[in-house]
């Protein structure tokens, strides 16, 4: 009936899930890295957001 329009809901569709996925594997992966730490008995290692944010505040 609407190809343009089926093809660009199922381009979006698949592109949604894929980003899921990728979501779910970057949380997993940290979930493990923690739990490696946690094990050898060190600091779980700072978040790149957080320490990135407060070297601009203490700089800027």
């Amino acid at each position: 009936m609407y190809p343009g329009k089926t093809n660009r809901l199922l381009a979006y569709s698949i592109d949604r899930w894929q980003r899921g996925m990728r979501y779910t594997d970057a949380l997993r992966q940290r979930a493990e890295n923690m739990i490696a730490c946690k094990r050898a008995g060190e600091s779980p290692p700072e978040r790149r957001a957080e320490s990135v944010r407060g070297d601009f505040l203490r700089t800027g």
